[in-house]
């Protein structure tokens, strides 16, 4: 089962707070840190939820983590039709993304994506690369759009 938790910045002393997400009254988002049980209160703007998922380095990923698609695609994870994805200012290379499937999995599979032009799905990465225990190799994050948005200006 996909392990439930929030990240979002303390509204005190801007330093992330993880754990479950409550909502008290309609501004609010609370969130009660895992290991203390001590609730915060966070930024609405910053409230990100986890996907289940880890990068290439095992790093868990957020809505609003910035990543690196291979090396030839940037963007944000966000969530689209009820799904998590990296969102590109770009136009997406499924050629290119086609091409790797053999050489990350050994195997001659035909790919299978929705062909989005600015979205793909993290769980179609997942499926593509045959990825086990949670992990997608072709994916790391290497910020999120509160702390580091001029990583989205990147031009690869």
């Amino acid at each position: 089962m996909r392990e439930i938790l929030f990240r979002g910045k303390n509204e005190d002393n801007g330093e992330w707070i993880y754990g479950l997400f409550c909502r008290v009254g309609n501004t609010y988002a609370n969130i009660v840190e895992n290991d203390t049980e001590v609730m915060y209160t966070v930024s609405t703007v910053t409230l990100g939820q986890y996907t289940g998922l880890t990068d290439k380095n095992g790093r868990k990923i957020f809505e609003g983590d910035i990543v690196k698609l291979f090396d030839i695609h940037v963007g944000e994870i966000v969530q689209e039709c009820s799904a998590f994805g990296i969102g590109c200012r770009q136009q997406i290379d499924y050629d290119y993304l086609a091409s790797e499937i053999a050489s990350v999995t050994g195997y001659d599979n035909s790919p299978m994506f929705c062909y989005n032009d600015n979205f793909v799905s993290l769980w179609e990465l997942y499926w593509n690369y045959n990825d086990e225990n949670d992990e997608i190799s072709v994916v790391e994050v290497i910020g999120n759009i509160h702390d580091n948005p001029e990583l989205l200006e990147r031009k690869t």
